[in-house]
């Protein structure tokens, strides 16, 4: 099984804010040169708490227009207790 991790190096920011970390094409661009593997899942995950990036569920439509391939958040969950991060 292959599994492709879209991954942000560690940070020294610890924070709850909510913000557009890395711009949505910029990781789009790098998981496109990836996609070449055929991974099983692609999974979003961070050196935090992922749902934090902003422009998550642009993220994840942009990788399915791009490809087939299953995504799967790994969170936390402890921004899911929070009202302003339910969709």
């Amino acid at each position: 099984m292959i599994v492709f991790i879209v991954n942000l190096d560690r940070t020294t920011n610890k924070t709850m804010q909510r913000k557009e970390w890395v711009p949505v094409d910029c990781i789009i661009e790098q998981l496109s040169g990836k996609l070449d593997s055929k991974p099983d899942y692609i999974t979003l995950s961070g050196s935090g708490e992922p749902t934090l990036y902003s422009r998550l569920e642009k993220l994840i439509s942009s990788i399915k227009e791009i490809t087939d391939i299953p995504v799967a958040v790994h969170n936390f969950h402890t921004s899911l207790l929070n009202n302003c991060f339910r969709g």
